[in-house]
């Protein structure tokens, strides 16, 4: 699943996904570790909301405005 960030942002959350673009390899895999999981809300209007909580992953693409800058989004599995 791939997520995109729109302004206005948390200027922590904006320091962090800037921090997570300029790695690359494994030091992008260990600065994306670092950022704690994120839950996204999907709100369809022909179903149920649904919530996702993940851990995002580093861009393929790290060049542009952030708002057109893809992050994948691991989806933690949830326990009960």
């Amino acid at each position: 699943m791939g997520v995109r960030f729109h302004e206005p942002l948390d200027d922590n959350l904006r320091n962090e996904l800037t921090h997570l673009i300029r790695r690359r390899g494994t030091a992008a895999h260990r600065a994306a570790e670092r950022i704690d999981p994120i839950e996204l809300v999907v709100d369809d209007p022909q179903a149920e909301r649904q919530r996702i909580i993940g851990r995002l992953q580093p861009p393929q693409m790290r060049h542009g405005q952030l708002c057109d800058i893809e992050f994948g989004l691991r989806e933690l599995t949830r326990t009960r």
